[in-house]
C-alpha cells in the first residue's frame, strides 16, 4: 500500500477484528468530510477522494471518472497505479453502457459491465446525484490480495455519499466561473479575461526574461458586413474567424473577445517578428475561410504590440503599454488600407 511518509496506515487488514476495521472506516469517513470542508476545486476534492479510499482499503489503485457534456467519462483523479490497463476517457457504446441505471440500488457497488470496461478493476461504484449519473469510483484488488467484502463495499458507498453533493456542487461552481470569463458566441475568453490573464502574462514573461506579444485583430468593415449581411450573417463570420485564429496559434498562446467584431491574442514569449509570422497565418486563414461559413468574403486587419526581453514594472503600466502599442498598429493597419498587419 502507498501512503504519505511519516503518517499511520488507515487499512485495516480483513482478519482484523470488525471493531478495529470500524474504527479504521469511521476515522476515514472523519478525514474525508475534514478534507472536503477544505478543498474547492472539483479535481482537488475528487483526489482527496480517491486518496482516502485508496490508504483505508489498501487498494492498488483506486480512480474517479466525470461525465463529460459530451457523453464520456473522463478520469479526473487516481491514486496509486493502475499500469496501462486504465483508460484516460471513455466514450462510445462503453460510455453509453456506463449511463444505464444501476439496479438494483443496494448493489450498485457491483457492476459486471463497469468492471469489464475499466479492465483489471475490483470494484465499481456510480456516483449519482438525485437521478443524475455524475461519474464512477472504480477501485483495484487489494494489495493485500484479500477480496473485498460487504464491510468495504459499505465504506465506499457511504464515503461516495458524502463527496458526491460537494463535488456537484463545486463542478457547478467552476462551470459559473468559467462562463463568467468566457464569450458566449466565440467560446473565447471575454474582455474580463483578457484583462486578468495579460497581467499575468507579463509577470510571467518578467519572472522568465522573455518577451511578449499581443495582436490585435479587427474585422474589416464588420458593421457594415452586419448590416448588409444580418446580424445572424456577423455572427458566423466571427465564429468562423475565432475558429480560424485557435488553429492558427500555438497551445501556449491564448486568445480573447476584445469587443464587437476584434480578438485579442497574447504570445508569450514571441518577440515582434514572431508575432508577425503568427499574423501573417492568422490573415491568410481568414482569406482562406469557406464560403459554406461565411455569407461573404471577410478580411482582418491586424496590429501587434510587443514588450522586449527584460523586466517591465510595474505591470500595470506595462500592461496599458502594450495594449497601446498594438491599438496603434492596427489604427495604422486600418488606415493603410485594411487587410494588413502592422508591428506598433
Amino acid at each position: 500500500m502507498i501512503s504519505k511518509p511519516g503518517a499511520p496506515s488507515a487499512f485495516a487488514s480483513p482478519e482484523a477484528p470488525a471493531s478495529q476495521r470500524y474504527s479504521a472506516h469511521l476515522a476515514a469517513i472523519r478525514r474525508l468530510a475534514s478534507q472536503l470542508a477544505h478543498s474547492g476545486a472539483p479535481d482537488e476534492l475528487a483526489r482527496v477522494l480517491v486518496e482516502e479510499l485508496q490508504r483505508t482499503l489498501g487498494a492498488s489503485w483506486v480512480a474517479l471518472y466525470r461525465a463529460d457534456p459530451a457523453g464520456s467519462f473522463s478520469r479526473r483523479a487516481l491514486a496509486g497505479d493502475p499500469g496501462l490497463r486504465l483508460p484516460a476517457t471513455i466514450s462510445g457504446g462503453d460510455a453509453v453502457a456506463l449511463r444505464r441505471p444501476t439496479t438494483p440500488l443496494d448493489e450498485r457497488v457491483v457492476s459486471s459491465e463497469a468492471l469489464m470496461v475499466f479492465g483489471g478493476a475490483a470494484a465499481a461504484l456510480a456516483l449519482e446525484d438525485a437521478e443524475t449519473r455524475l461519474g464512477w469510483l472504480v477501485s483495484g484488488s487489494r494489495l493485500d490480495g484479500v477480496p473485498f467484502d460487504r464491510l468495504d463495499a459499505d465504506l465506499l458507498a457511504v464515503m461516495c455519499d458524502i463527496a458526491v453533493p460537494r463535488l456537484a456542487a463545486a463542478e457547478f461552481d467552476a462551470q459559473f466561473a468559467r462562463s463568467a470569463l468566457t464569450d458566449q458566441l466565440t467560446g473565447l475568453g471575454n474582455r474580463r479575461a483578457f484583462n486578468e490573464r495579460l497581467e499575468e502574462e507579463i509577470a510571467r514573461a518578467n519572472r522568465a526574461n522573455g518577451a511578449i506579444s499581443l495582436l490585435l485583430v479587427d474585422i474589416d468593415k464588420f458593421a457594415a458586413f452586419n448590416s448588409t449581411h444580418g446580424r445572424d450573417a456577423g455572427d458566423r463570420a466571427l465564429g468562423a474567424v475565432s475558429v480560424a485564429v485557435r488553429q492558427s496559434i500555438r497551445l501556449s498562446d491564448s486568445a480573447f473577445r476584445y469587443g464587437g467584431g476584434q480578438l485579442a491574442l497574447l504570445l508569450p514569449g514571441a518577440a515582434a517578428l514572431g508575432a508577425f509570422v503568427a499574423a501573417e497565418r492568422i490573415r491568410n486563414a481568414v482569406t482562406t475561410l469557406d464560403a459554406g461559413d461565411v455569407p461573404a468574403p471577410v478580411t482582418v486587419s491586424i496590429g501587434i504590440g510587443s514588450l522586449r526581453e527584460g523586466s517591465h514594472a510595474p505591470i500595470s503600466l506595462a500592461s496599458l503599454a502594450l495594449v497601446r502599442k498594438a491599438d496603434e498598429a492596427l489604427y495604422q493597419a486600418k488606415q493603410s488600407g485594411r487587410n494588413r498587419t502592422v508591428i506598433g
